[in-house]
């Protein structure tokens, strides 16, 4: 295989090698990002309870868009491996940061359990521009604003994606999606699977600029999805009622971004972990 000459990662050339307790991560020692990406809210936190649920009913399909140096991924792979045996997990990202994903993986002995696809997710696919900054691996993504170097990825689609999965046409699919201002487009590329995908995404209304009316697109994702304000703490877990308010505040309110979790009301028997997921932030 591949992965088997792949030369190792040494700390102290340009590579550290970092012990999470329950994971290790290789990052690049000259990233700034590191230490507060290895602290950053673990999306498993609030998808694992639907996982559990889910598990019993189906098989577990799993994306990671953005998924970095991999820290949310590894956990959530091994939290997916714990309740079944019937899982695919796929991490996406177009980033310096993930270069280095293939040697986490297998130092996490998952390397057998992801499928990396070295790309951006996106609404069509293609080829996109990728912004960022030196030393500054969280931050690569679609949206320019403030960037200082650039290069060119391949783009898909989730739909595309998800074609190419042999999916039970009952089962909710999950994602957890971080692509620093991208991410209500790369709700779009799901395509007809967006009814059955239960997500934790970013929101952050002021990246959007004139590309995407956000207040608009929270409202018809409504139709289809209930949708929970989690913070950028995660320290609460309520659900957005007015749409338009919800969008002024977070634009107006420092940081200037949420987090929020959607759950396709075709599944209304999820809802059944929903006092749980409410207590896990409370």
């Amino acid at each position: 295989m591949i992965r088997d000459h792949l030369p190792k990662p040494i700390s102290g050339i340009g590579i550290t090698l970092r012990d999470l307790g329950d994971i290790v991560i290789y990052t690049h020692s000259d990233d700034i990002t590191a230490v507060a990406n290895m602290e950053e809210g673990n999306a498993i936190d609030q998808l694992s309870l639907f996982i559990d649920q889910v598990a019993t009913r189906f098989p577990i399909v799993m994306v990671d868009v953005g998924c970095n140096y991999g820290v949310q991924l590894c956990r959530m792979a091994h939290h997916i491996k714990q309740v079944t045996k019937n899982f695919k997990i796929i991490a996406l990202d177009p980033g310096r940061a993930a270069e280095l994903l293939p040697y986490t993986l297998l130092k996490n002995n998952i390397a057998d359990d992801v499928e990396f696809i070295p790309a951006a997710a996106w609404k069509e696919s293609g080829v996109v521009e990728v912004f960022s900054e030196e030393g500054n691996s969280l931050n690569n993504r679609i949206v320019k604003g403030g960037a200082t170097i650039g290069w060119i990825a391949p783009a898909v689609t989730l739909a595309q994606i998800f074609d190419e999965c042999e999916l039970d046409p009952a089962a909710p699919i999950f994602a957890k999606i971080d692509t620093q201002g991208a991410d209500l487009e790369v709700l779009l590329g799901a395509g007809d699977y967006l009814s059955r995908l239960v997500c934790v995404t970013e929101l952050t209304p002021w990246a959007c600029g004139d590309r995407i009316d956000v207040t608009a697109f929270i409202e018809n994702l409504k139709r289809s999805h209930w949708i929970y304000n989690l913070s950028p703490l995660r320290d609460i877990c309520e659900p957005v009622d007015d749409s338009a308010e919800f969008v002024k505040t977070v634009y107006e309110t420092a940081p200037y971004w949420t987090d929020i979790l959607c759950v396709p009301r075709r599944f209304s028997w999820l809802l059944d972990s929903m006092p749980a997921v409410v207590a896990e932030v409370a």
